[in-house]
């Protein structure tokens, strides 16, 4: 598992930590024993939990509110994905950066 979080980086970080049923404590163990930088994992963390708890309040407590408001559920689904987006741009970036670093060093 660590590998993949390796591989994949930011991305499946970001979008388990947007569930608020996803386990938390099993997302931050597998990437501390993972390899992805410090800053990848703050931003995933960060991004993950600012979407959590904007959908619980935007869209509402129920489950029957994703389906009676399906415009809300609309706009924090293209919401979730403009982030994601920014997130990946922000990780190529880094990426860039920490390779640049290693070539010279």
């Amino acid at each position: 598992m660590t590998v993949w979080v390796d591989r994949h980086g930011f991305g499946p970080l970001f979008l388990l930590l947007c569930f608020p049923f996803t386990p938390s404590a099993l997302v931050n163990i597998v990437a501390g024993l993972s390899g992805i930088s410090i800053l990848q994992y703050m931003l995933a963390v960060a991004a993950g939990k600012f979407v959590m708890i904007f959908t619980i309040s935007f869209i509402g407590h129920d489950i029957v509110s994703l389906f009676q408001q399906p415009l809300r559920t609309a706009l924090v689904l293209a919401g979730i994905f403009v982030l994601w987006i920014a997130g990946k741009r922000v990780e190529a970036r880094i990426n860039k950066k920490v390779e640049k670093d290693h070539s010279r060093g």
